[in-house]
């Protein structure tokens, strides 16, 4: 009988970067069929809960009326936003308590909600801010191509003309399910996947991350940011951080869009390089500093003896459950693609 590789721990200097490793192939593929099989139903847990809570919000007295003969639902944009997040945080939640539920030892000895160790939050948040917001320019810039080549992708960047009830109402919801993901992504299911390495775990969790999104498009900017927030939040030891920079960075892209809708043309791209220019430099500074603190920074090779990274990514992305998974990927993007010319 062959015996599984044991778990070691390498710590590296300077910020303290644990590095682990342990586990074979077939315990992989069995976490990943796991995984991809419960962020596969997270579709159906939104449609299941959509329609009792918007029932819920009819009997609390809230704006929405309902025809008892045809089922026809009528409802303000405000209503409809936060029943529609609504719906999403309850499917997040089930789906956090399920992978808690399968994965108990590994995510209770992560200790997660501890405070970022000293030093890497301020050092993290404009690199992550960047990041994010270079992952946007990238997802636009793959948009912008595809539609040279008669392929539309609609993406949310319009611009916005006021502080509304109705922007705040989807600014506070879009922060609420920034927040719940950024916890089961960088929280629960990385933490878990740490047990086979933390190189492999900031890698699948940013790709089950980009699968989970609802298109190519936004697939990049999900995989480019969740490398950045994942990294981050084993190094800092707290799901604090990404849940910090992906605040900060929703703020960042709604003052964005502000600009764009206050300013005339070339006032608001004038606003935007530059603020894009201060947001680079901040980032180069704190990564410059990041480095001087910690010359092994980025540098997450495997342990001696056990699996290589590429061999668990082949075993994770080779199970059943994850092709079906990113089929799902592909029938999302379809979806959201109009063909025209």
């Amino acid at each position: 009988m062959k015996e599984k590789p044991e778990r070691t721990e390498t710590y590296i200097p300077g910020l303290g970067l644990v590095q682990q490793a342990g586990g074979s192939a077939d315990d992989i593929r069995r976490m990943s069929n796991l995984l991809s099989l419960l962020l596969l139903c997270y579709p159906l847990l939104v449609r299941l809960f959509r329609m009792p809570l918007t029932y819920l919000a009819y009997l609390l007295g809230f704006s929405v009326r309902i025809n008892p003969l045809t089922g026809l639902v009528i409802q303000t944009a405000s209503v409809r936003t936060a029943v529609s997040a609504l719906t999403e945080v309850v499917s997040l939640g089930i789906l956090m308590l399920l992978v808690l539920g399968l994965y108990y030892r590994p995510i209770s000895q992560g200790r997660i909600f501890r405070r970022p160790q000293k030093g890497v939050l301020p050092l993290a948040f404009p690199m992550l801010l960047a990041s994010g917001t270079m992952a946007v320019i990238c997802a636009f810039l793959l948009s912008r191509m595809m539609g040279s080549v008669g392929l539309v992708v609609y993406l949310n960047q319009e611009p916005i003309y006021g502080f509304s009830p109705e922007v705040a109402a989807s600014l506070a919801a879009g922060l609420l399910l920034a927040l719940f993901q950024e916890l089961l992504f960088r929280g629960v299911i990385l933490t878990a996947l740490r047990q086979f390495g933390d190189t492999f775990a900031v890698l699948i969790s940013a790709v089950l991350f980009a699968v989970w999104c609802s298109g190519v498009v936004e697939a990049v900017y999900g995989f480019l940011f969740g490398v950045c927030a994942a990294y981050f939040v084993i190094r800092s030891g707290s799901v604090y951080t990404a849940m910090l920079g992906r605040a900060g960075l929703l703020i960042l892209l709604e003052l964005f869009r502000l600009i764009r809708g206050l300013l005339n043309p070339r006032e608001a791209q004038l606003a935007l390089i530059g603020g894009g220019l201060l947001l680079a430099l901040l980032a180069l500074a704190a990564y410059l500093r990041f480095i001087r603190l910690d010359p092994c920074a980025f540098r997450l090779a495997p342990a001696e003896g056990a699996l290589s990274t590429r061999a668990r990514l082949g075993a994770f992305c080779g199970s059943v459950c994850f092709l079906l998974f990113l089929l799902g990927l592909l029938y999302r993007t379809v979806a959201t693609v109009q063909v025209i010319g």
